[in-house]
């Protein structure tokens, strides 16, 4: 009879999540830094997410992230005086630029940096996820050195062109990650091919710590702060793409915020895409019905432990998909999409929240 109840009538989500912090940077004097190792810059991403607070115009701006040495180059710059947002560029490049205005006072953007080759290099610069142009360097990439990497400012030869305005979600890779527009995450995971990850989660002290294994810990100097940063996402996934052929976990975590906590959710999937999905009551399920759908509708927790949960105190939960290895090659190319909802336990189904749809690409 449970099952029939959750399974025949659905589910809902919208709504705020709890956030993290951030770091605010001053533009006059602060700055994070640690010591790298070698690595192939040839082909590398840099990214953050950036929110100015306000133009300031006693300040130029500067790069989110910088390295220092043979040849100095980085990630995008933030004019703070203007809210314009430049690609970063090799040692004497060209670089991709936006119209002023572009990074909008209060509003967090995501900004990109992808690096291709080694000889007169390309650089494709993306904000929120849109390909803003594209323009091959001048120089060809240095690398094998062991000097600095800097937090919201350039380190060549002394500290310079500081950066006015808060960042989090700040990640480093050693692979182009985007070849063609996207859709930003909100949090990101580190994997064999990150460098560097600082989600800025402390929100107290003098270090911004590093997610990933290398343990590269921004030390900070100067006017810093710590800050309200971005809002997690209400449904994330551990990988955005898993092997048919080697199968694997995809982990979710669930947020849907105090306002959910000890609510009943309910992890559904669909391999048919997430629009129109299904209206529930003021809320919209971001899934299509397919025969993935009814499955875990009709299994639950069989197929995806944690499908169906209470959430804890601060509406929070975790569930796990084992996609065992060798499924059917038909299924290469497709993605699997999962989203969640939340009720209340009355007599009819009361439809609270939503959350977003998280994509995971089903490769060979």
């Amino acid at each position: 009879m449970q099952k029939c109840w959750i399974g025949c009538v659905l589910l809902s989500v919208a709504g705020g999540l709890g956030a993290q912090s951030a770091i605010r940077l001053n533009g006059t004097n602060a700055f994070g830094r640690t010591k790298v190792g070698a690595f192939a810059a040839q082909n590398t991403t840099w990214e953050a997410w950036i929110r100015l607070p306000a133009y300031v115009k006693t300040t130029k701006g500067g790069p989110i992230l910088f390295r220092w040495g043979m040849y100095s180059h980085g990630s995008p710059w933030a004019l703070s005086k203007d809210g314009t947002a430049v690609s970063g560029n090799l040692h004497g490049g060209k670089e991709v630029t936006t119209k002023s205005g572009a990074l909008k006072v209060g509003q967090w953007h995501h900004l990109a940096t992808v690096y291709e080759g080694q000889a007169l290099p390309t650089v494709r610069f993306y904000m929120d996820g849109k390909l803003v142009g594209t323009q091959k360097g001048v120089s060809s990439m240095r690398y094998g050195t062991t000097w600095e990497l800097v937090l919201g400012a350039s380190g060549y030869r002394g500290y310079a062109n500081f950066l006015a305005g808060e960042l989090d979600e700040v990640r480093l890779s050693t692979v182009q990650r985007y070849k063609k527009n996207f859709v930003p995450q909100t949090r990101f995971v580190a994997d064999a091919a990150t460098f560097g990850l600082w989600h800025f989660d402390s929100g107290k002290g003098a270090v911004a710590l590093d997610a990933s294994t290398n343990k590269r810990h921004f030390a900070l100097v100067g006017g810093y702060k710590w800050v309200k940063g971005l809002d997690e996402p209400s449904l994330s996934v551990s990988t955005p793409s898993l092997s048919l052929i080697k199968g694997g976990n995809l982990d979710f975590r669930l947020n849907a915020g105090k306002n959910e906590a000890n609510n009943l959710s309910l992890l559904l999937g669909s391999l048919s895409g997430t629009k129109p999905g299904i209206r529930l009551g003021a809320h919209n399920l971001p899934l299509n019905v397919d025969a993935y759908f009814l499955l875990l509708m009709t299994s639950h927790n069989l197929v995806l432990p944690g499908a169906l949960q209470f959430l804890d105190a601060k509406g929070q939960g975790r569930a796990q998909l084992v996609v065992p290895p060798g499924l059917p090659v038909s299924l290469v190319g497709k993605t699997m999409s999962h989203a969640f909802v939340t009720f209340g336990w009355t007599r009819t189904p009361s439809y609270r929240f939503t959350s977003i749809a998280t994509q995971t690409r089903l490769l060979r």
